[in-house]
């Protein structure tokens, strides 16, 4: 059996296309961690385990740096890692331990996580800030919040038909089971009160965009 590979760093190609090629897509960070766990030694520095990322793997097996975050050069030092580098990794290494999943699988993935990031900004510079945790509620409920399916205007279309109890029934629900909680999800000891600065945002963000209109109307 022949295994080929494509590391993309251009525009996504197309899923018709690649599943009618009969082909999948791996990820390399299961093949990193498998080797991590059973204690490879070109994976550890001073007898401990380096941190399972790109940056910090291709450091500990080069003893240098790349450019992260940039597309080619991601792919270029992922490469390097795979096929030339101190791990010495067969075909069938990579294969079995990188969690093959079909084309379609993986495009619904992607597509999951641009719809989650969309409604996420809708949210920003209303209920949280991107650099800070200072808002009304914290950075990674609003993004179980967008994993959800919700977005702000969901939650203002819901403050607007229900108020305070609306948004503390429906944020107050478990995400992931039936079990039912005291505290609102994801919010901190503060939760009630949080509560009420949620609300609050959502009510002078409105307030806000209708004077902003009023004043375009007036011009």
């Amino acid at each position: 059996m022949t295994h080929q590979f494509y590391l993309v760093a251009a525009d996504r190609p197309s899923s018709n296309d690649l599943s009618s090629q009969d082909r999948f897509f791996a990820d390399s960070l299961h093949v990193i961690r498998a080797l991590i766990k059973a204690g490879n030694v070109s994976l550890q520095i001073d007898g401990k385990a380096c941190k399972p990322n790109l940056s910090a793997v291709f450091e500990t097996l080069f003893q240098e740096r790349f450019k992260a975050h940039d597309a080619l050069e991601d792919v270029t030092a992922l490469h390097k890692i795979l096929f030339d580098s101190p791990l010495n990794l067969k075909i069938a290494q990579i294969v079995n331990n990188s969690n093959l999943m079909p084309c379609s699988h993986a495009f619904a993935d992607m597509q999951f996580l641009d719809e989650r990031f969309e409604r996420m900004q809708a949210f920003r510079n209303k209920l949280y800030h991107l650099h800070s945790d200072n808002g009304a509620v914290r950075q990674r409920v609003i993004k179980k919040i967008a994993e959800s399916g919700l977005s702000y205007h969901d939650l203002e279309n819901l403050f607007r038909r229900a108020g305070k109890e609306g948004l503390v029934a429906v944020l107050s629900k478990a995400p992931t089971t039936s079990k039912s909680t005291k505290s609102p999800r994801g919010t901190n000891k503060a939760a009630r009160d949080k509560d009420s600065r949620i609300h609050d945002d959502i009510e002078q963000s409105k307030t806000s965009e209708q004077c902003n209109g009023a004043n375009l109307d007036r011009s």
